[in-house]
């Protein structure tokens, strides 16, 4: 049982490992995965009194289809993440 429950662990860690090294980045926004289908797109926002504010969506791919959810912060950030 204990062998089993450590081999889940090994695999997780490497398939981690593995989504990690796919992180997608430009200067406008960052693309991570958090699952085989599931990702984080990240842009940000300049304010005067925090800087730069980072602004979260998620997008989901199925089938060679995606659905976004919640979009960049700004028009150029949307262009650079539907590329």
């Amino acid at each position: 049982m204990a062998i089993k429950h450590l081999f889940k662990i090994v695999l997780g860690v490497l398939f981690f490992i593995e989504l990690k090294a796919q992180v997608y980045k430009t200067p406008l926004i960052e693309v991570e995965p958090i699952s085989a289908n599931i990702y984080v797109h990240r842009s940000f926002l300049f304010t005067r009194v925090w800087g730069n504010v980072p602004w979260n969506g998620m997008i989901y791919i199925q089938n060679g289809k995606a659905i976004v959810f919640d979009t960049p912060v700004n028009d150029s950030a949307s262009v650079a993440l539907f590329k």
